[in-house]
Order: structure tokens, then C-alpha cells, then sequence
């Protein structure tokens, strides 16, 4: 297993890249490995002892590979997963003495604790801003212009907390968002 970790840990650090938690790669694959580890042996010795046709830096792949790129998969892109939920819902404040947790950190703007919450309007808030990004990208908005629409319209950062030229852009991709007006009622 440890000369696939590599490999397990660039799949992961592009789940999480993809998902906007992008310090958390290896917690991400340490918390499937450790899921994994837990299963019988007999049955992890099964799966890696079966080979895929799939070759990856010059090494045949196992079921356990594909079973774990799926894991990854799964953790890193349903907000009900036990990684999204348990892990990164409880964002850590501190590791100066032992780790030190908050059960209500907000996750991609989203309060996941809260009794209000509501799972479908998240997911149609998470794809109206993939889709806005998305038509950011294709009309020469550049990746500065992108990480500020994630700052200001996903993460809520207060508007006087950016420069002048900042705040011009960001009014400049408000503009371009209306008259291209892509909605939450829009499917």
C-alpha cells in the first residue's frame, strides 16, 4: 500500500481542490485509509491481490486502487460523507494542545449544523456557482476575477474589506452575472 500512497494523495489533493477544502488532502486519504484499515484483512488481500487493466506510472492497478480513488471520490464530494461531515465540520481552531474543534464552522458558506438547513437549496447554490465560474472562465474573466467571486459572493466577505480596484471588478462581475442572469430558479 505505501508505494500507491502517492498517487492516492494527488487523486485526493484534486478532490479537494475541486471542493474548495484544499489544505485537507491528506486528512482527506488518512481518513479513507484508516476507514479501509478497519475492513478485514482477508478482504483487502483480496482486493489488491486482484489487478485492473488500468497501468498508472508504469504499475498495474488493483481493486483496492479503484476502490479507493471511489472512497476519495465519495468523502470528498457528498456533504453527507463521514470526511465532509464529521471532519471538516468540525473545523480545527488549534493544535497547540491536543486539537481543539468548533461543531458550528461554516462549510463553503453553508451553517451544516443548523436545524434550518436545507440540503436541496445548497445544492442548487453549489451549482448556480459552478455555473457562474464556469461562464467567468469562458468570457476572459482571469483567475484573480475568480477567487474574488468565491471571496465576495460565495464566502460573504464584506465588500469593505477589498481594495477599491477590487471592488470595481467585483462590480464589473456583478454586472457581467445580471446581464448574463443565471438565477437559483433557473434549471
Amino acid at each position: 500500500m505505501s508505494f500507491r500512497y502517492r498517487n492516492w494523495l494527488d487523486y485526493a489533493e484534486h478532490m479537494s481542490r475541486r471542493h474548495h477544502f484544499e489544505s485537507w488532502a491528506e486528512d482527506l486519504l488518512n481518513d479513507v485509509i484508516e476507514d479501509i484499515l478497519n475492513k478485514p484483512t482477508e478482504k483487502i488481500n483480496g482486493m489488491l491481490s486482484r489487478k485492473t487493466k488500468k497501468i498508472v506510472n508504469g504499475v498495474p492497478t488493483t481493486e483496492l486502487d479503484k476502490f479507493i480513488l471511489a472512497v476519495l471520490n465519495r468523502n470528498a464530494s457528498s456533504p453527507l460523507a463521514p470526511f465532509r461531515k464529521n471532519t471538516l465540520g468540525n473545523k480545527i481552531l488549534s493544535r497547540k494542545n491536543g486539537i481543539e474543534t468548533r461543531h458550528t464552522e461554516e462549510l463553503n458558506g453553508y451553517e451544516c449544523e443548523a436545524e434550518d438547513y436545507d440540503n436541496t437549496l445548497n445544492n442548487k447554490l453549489d451549482k448556480m456557482h459552478r455555473q457562474n465560474i464556469k461562464r467567468l472562465s469562458i468570457n476572459g474573466f482571469n483567475t484573480d476575477a475568480i477567487k474574488l467571486y468565491h471571496r465576495r459572493f460565495i464566502r460573504g466577505q464584506p465588500l469593505d474589506e477589498f481594495t477599491e480596484a477590487q471592488q470595481d471588478a467585483i462590480t464589473r462581475i456583478q454586472q457581467f452575472l445580471i446581464v448574463t442572469k443565471k438565477t437559483l430558479l433557473d434549471d
